[in-house]
């Protein structure tokens, strides 16, 4: 199987054991993919339906490289993700061809409320890292990172609330 049918089956593993704790709300589920883990967090989506949401954190279904990929899965099938769909991306100054930002695939989510978020002057690693734990990190990007976890929070407290709002 390809590796994103692995990664969908691990999501579908956790939230399956998720479901047998006997305190766990499973009627607020979010899935969060960075990365690679972006495009298995979209078709896990898509496939189950059973998320209430999905964050996708420079995730490659926005990369040129990967449209093809995404669209060959087994399970891709834009008309079912009817879900709030926050997608973060990194703003490179001369990527290459095959990672240049490409909306493809957001785009043809259109039964989604979607947010797509570029954020200018960070690179892959500044992005998907742990920034905050480091004090040599610059302040400019420090409230960037502050931006991108609170621009993370509200788009799932409105999409996880009893009542969700609109993004």
């Amino acid at each position: 199987r390809p590796k994103s049918l692995h990664e969908v089956a691990a999501i579908e593993y956790v939230l399956d054991r998720v479901h047998r704790l006997p305190n766990a709300d499973t009627t607020r589920v979010a899935v969060l993919g960075v990365n690679f883990d972006g495009m298995p967090a979209l078709v896990f989506q898509m496939k189950n339906m059973t998320a209430r949401a999905v964050v996708s954190l420079d995730g490659w279904e926005g990369k040129r490289n990967s449209i093809a990929t995404v669209q060959s899965n087994l399970h891709y099938d834009p008309r079912r993700l009817r879900v709030p769909y926050f997608v973060i991306e990194q703003d490179e100054q001369t990527p290459p061809a095959a990672l240049t930002l490409d909306r493809t695939i957001f785009d043809a989510l259109r039964y989604s409320d979607r947010q797509w978020l570029v954020m200018t002057q960070m690179s892959h690693a500044y992005l998907v890292g742990n920034p905050l734990a480091h004090m040599s990190v610059p302040a400019e990007r420090r409230h960037a990172y502050e931006l991108l976890v609170r621009s993370i929070h509200r788009f799932l407290d409105a999409s996880l609330s009893e009542r969700p709002a609109p993004l």
